[in-house]
């Protein structure tokens, strides 16, 4: 799960902000969009990366997607721990 969210989360730091609607970048200037991932960076602390293809990350959702399926599995192997612990600690007339 850790791993999974991780790796996801590394998705996230490839940004197509200044291509402008479509994912074109026409009528932006031609630095840009790589000087919003360099100042973004500095601002954040993290490193981000211009998307090699603006319309498909214009477009796409796909590193949220990402992202929430390992929060989930996450949150459900949790729920599964708890709910072990929770059978293990309920006595022993009532438990395994």
């Amino acid at each position: 799960g850790i791993k999974r969210i991780k790796s996801a989360v590394e998705g996230a730091h490839v940004i197509n902000m200044g291509a402008t609607a479509v994912g074109t970048g026409l009528n932006a200037e031609p630095n840009y969009i790589h000087d919003v991932a360099y100042e973004l960076s500095e601002v954040v602390g993290e490193p981000f990366y211009t998307a090699e293809n603006l319309i498909d990350a214009t477009n796409n959702t796909d590193v949220f997607a990402d992202i929430s399926s390992g929060l989930k599995v996450t949150a459900l192997v949790l729920i599964k721990m708890a709910n072990d612990f929770r059978l293990m600690a309920s006595g022993p007339r009532c438990g395994i």
